[in-house]
């Protein structure tokens, strides 16, 4: 699955993610939780799930280009959060395979 975030980053996603309890609990949590110790630990948690190693370079490098190459922590969680929202969005507008 094909996923642009507001700022223009695009990534291919496994649809498999659609149907793993363990990363959506975690995509759940980051979006509930108020700790931005805790936030920050299920957004790298959720970045070794969703790519590959090489893929989180270009998504840092994507977030440094616009900022002075300076990698934001709060950028960082508004692209992930973007992402994980696009995930969810894509899990509840595909048919239920039941």
């Amino acid at each position: 699955m094909l996923i642009k975030t507001d700022s223009g980053f695009t990534c291919n996603i496994d649809t498999d993610l659609l149907d793993d309890w363990d990363f959506m609990e975690a995509a759940f949590k980051v979006s509930e939780t108020k700790d931005r110790t805790e936030a920050l630990r299920l957004c790298i948690y959720m970045l070794e799930h969703i790519f590959e190693p090489s893929e989180v370079e270009r998504l840092k490098e994507h977030v440094r280009k616009n900022d002075n190459g300076r990698l934001r922590t709060t950028r960082m969680e508004a692209e992930i959060n973007d992402i994980i929202l696009k995930i969810n969005e894509s899990k509840n507008s595909s048919p239920s395979s039941d």
